[in-house]
């Protein structure tokens, strides 16, 4: 399936809803099938797929009248090749991409610690609420930020708990806000060192943050 500013990471969960009858068609056969489908990010202005796309697994599915709502996990970046078929749904070949082997090194350490200190940073940031709301004297506010707060003290939790480094990656790029080009630039990029520059110098640039030398 192939959908603008549109990219699925592995490990990444995607909803959609599909309304366009090509796409329709092609959930209704996935999910007779394997359940699997590669969502790509369009290449404007060919309107083709980017070379490197996503491999899913078609969750949970809702049809309702002539539209699906689903929920996709990403499994493995793919190779886009040639197409096999257009009509009535583009068909591609395509081959899967294996990530490198991770080796421990202090370098790529040094990088995903960095990536996991600005991550910290920004959603704490994002935690601060308002201090109406986090004033005790206001009836169930207190209650409701107590409610806003939790997911996100999980969600770093979770982070800093990562030890592998591309999957620290591909986590923070299909989750946090980045722009749908700098999301390709990352998915593009399977070698894990240059994945986890890449997406530090992203970081630093959309949340204005700093972006200190590495040290290594």
């Amino acid at each position: 399936m192939i959908l603008p500013e549109t990219t699925l990471f592995p490990g990444g969960v995607h909803p959609l809803l599909i309304k366009r009858p090509s796409h329709c068609l092609l959930i209704k056969d996935s999910l007779e099938t394997s359940r699997l489908l590669v969502l790509a990010n369009e290449d404007s202005p060919r309107k083709t797929p980017c070379a490197i796309s996503g491999l899913g697994l078609i969750r949970a599915a809702l049809r309702q009248n002539n539209t699906y709502r689903i929920v996709i996990q990403g499994l493995a970046r793919m190779l886009i090749k040639h197409p096999i078929s257009l009509r009535p749904y583009p068909i591609y070949e395509i081959a899967p991409l294996e990530e490198e082997p991770f080796f421990d090194s202090e370098n790529i350490n040094i990088l995903a610690n960095k990536l996991k200190r600005q991550v910290n940073e920004v959603v704490n940031k994002m935690s601060h609420l308002p201090s109406d709301i986090n004033d005790n004297s206001i009836g169930v506010f207190p209650k409701i930020a107590q409610c806003i707060s939790t997911p996100l003290e999980d969600f770093l939790k979770y982070v800093n708990q990562i030890e592998h480094p591309g999957v620290l990656a591909d986590l923070i790029a299909s989750t946090m806000i980045i722009p749908g080009k700098d999301r390709q630039i990352i998915l593009n990029e399977y070698t894990i060192n240059r994945r986890l520059r890449i997406i530090n110098e992203i970081f630093c640039r959309t949340y204005g943050l700093p972006n200190s030398p590495d040290e290594f």
